[in-house]
């Protein structure tokens, strides 16, 4: 019996990352005793009410994300903890986020923040043992949550773990919900009419700022024969402004293609600027700042543009 419990205890506090619940010890077969005299001799310390980290363990992220679901029975993990227990981020959550259903009222804990909301059931799974946001949710919770750091991230896991149409209908899942707004914004702009929302943001920064003497989609010949039809052109400068969607649409074809064409233009004689989506969300007054520096840079050459009739 006493090696059987062993066992079982091992084993969990392995699979828990050495966090134990005083009822998951009471399960094993533990009497209330026992648990006491490791409190007492500090064998188990206390993390929350009714949860323990075993000093043998060192104390971990993983085990203070687990040490939080235990201490809230019935809570999910979410947002950018959900992310990070995921794999979609490395970076290493401030405190832990769960979820919890409307009806609960749980005690403030140390390090954890508590949401209430009704979950579908098509949004909660186990991963690595605990209960977790599916991982469409999980990624645009996260995006919204970890802020200006939240599109690359979600760049990178529409590359490489999930579709964009699941993270669309997790997102209409949960319309009118905290954080909706922000994740419509950052869907729209992953969404395929991305380039023309990049272009129409960058005419706007450009008006706003006085910028003007440019052309949008005007084609450029090109020395072997072939056209480019850059973002932006300033034609008497020579000086053109590319504005790259989200890496996920860039299939190596196309992005092999922009690089052949951008070689051509300098050789040419133009100056290529690149920025990105996020750039001209996060970072506008750098864009406007460097346009403008490339333009007062370079004399106008009016007439010299390879420009097709």
């Amino acid at each position: 019996m006493l090696r059987r419990m062993k066992s079982g205890l091992d084993d969990l506090l392995r699979n828990q990352f050495g966090v134990i619940s005083r009822r998951q010890a009471l399960a094993l077969g533990m009497s209330p005793a026992a648990i006491q005299t490791r409190l007492t001799r500090r064998d188990w310390w206390p993390v929350h009410t009714g949860v323990y980290l075993v000093r043998s363990h060192p104390q971990s992220p993983d085990g203070e994300i687990w040490a939080a679901v235990l201490a809230i029975p019935g809570s999910v993990v979410s947002a950018a903890t959900a992310a990070w227990w995921w794999g979609l981020t490395d970076r290493r959550p401030g405190h832990v986020d769960v979820i919890v259903s409307p009806q609960q009222r749980p005690r403030p804990k140390r390090g954890v923040e508590v949401v209430r909301r009704t979950l579908q059931q098509v949004d909660i799974t186990r991963h690595r043992g605990l209960p977790v946001t599916a991982k469409p949710l999980s990624t645009l919770t996260a995006a919204v949550a970890l802020g200006r750091r939240g599109p690359a991230m979600l760049d990178r896991a529409l590359q490489r773990s999930v579709r964009f149409e699941d993270v669309r209908d997790a997102h209409y899942r949960y319309l009118g919900c905290h954080g909706s707004a922000r994740a419509g914004e950052l869907l729209r702009a992953a969404a395929d009419h991305a380039a023309a929302e990049s272009e129409r943001l960058l005419i706007r920064l450009l008006r706003s700022a006085g910028v003007g003497g440019f052309s949008v989609n005007q084609p450029q010949a090109l020395p072997d024969g072939g056209v480019c039809i850059p973002d932006f052109t300033f034609t008497a400068h020579r000086v053109i402004v590319e504005v790259d969607g989200w890496a996920w649409h860039h299939d190596p074809q196309r992005f092999a293609r922009d690089r052949r064409n951008q070689n051509a233009l300098q050789l040419l004689g133009w100056t290529v600027l690149r920025f990105t989506w996020f750039d001209l969300v996060d970072r506008p007054q750098k864009v406007l700042a460097d346009i403008r520096s490339a333009l007062a840079g370079r004399q106008e050459h009016p007439g010299l543009s390879l420009r097709l009739p």
